[in-house]
């Protein structure tokens, strides 16, 4: 039963860590996004 838990716990973790990596790549996209965006305007202004 233990051996279960465990196995039901690793895939938690590894849940845990894709998404928290996801959210970390679209924050940096959107920084990414926005700093091209102000970088832009000001060229052209």
């Amino acid at each position: 039963m233990e051996e279960i838990c465990s196995i039901g716990q690793c895939r938690l973790d590894l849940l845990r860590t894709k998404s928290f990596q996801t959210k970390n790549a679209l924050d940096k996209t959107k920084t990414d996004v926005g700093m091209t965006f102000l970088l832009s305007r000001s060229a052209t202004q």
